[in-house]
């Protein structure tokens, strides 16, 4: 997966650490030559998260970035796991009318 991720950026990989995932990809973030880290997700249904992620970003929502897709292989831009934009998410739930939902289902 990280040789692949360096070709489609166009970068060297210098580093990879898995993160956690969802139950259908592995994930992981990966340390570029040029200092950045990006996200690669590979798995099955990464194409349609693609394409979902990117209507999510219609709306004005912060959504990383697709760096690149293929098949089986999505690379997005890591976004901070602090500040502002961390603590939206957390707004956002706290909005959510499904919420009460959410949490009786644990």
């Amino acid at each position: 997966m990280f040789a692949r991720a360096g070709i489609l950026l166009g970068i060297r990989v210098k580093s990879a650490a898995c993160i956690s995932g969802g139950g259908l990809s592995s994930v992981a973030r990966l340390g570029l030559a040029d200092g950045r880290t990006v996200i690669a997700k590979r798995g099955p249904l990464v194409e349609e998260e693609a394409a979902m992620i990117d209507a999510i970003r219609e709306t004005g929502t912060p959504v990383p970035a697709t760096l690149a897709v293929e098949k089986g292989l999505l690379i997005l831009s890591d976004l901070p796991a602090e500040g502002w934009l961390a603590r939206s998410w957390g707004r956002l739930l706290r909005r959510s009318p499904c919420q009460g939902s959410l949490s009786n289902a644990r």
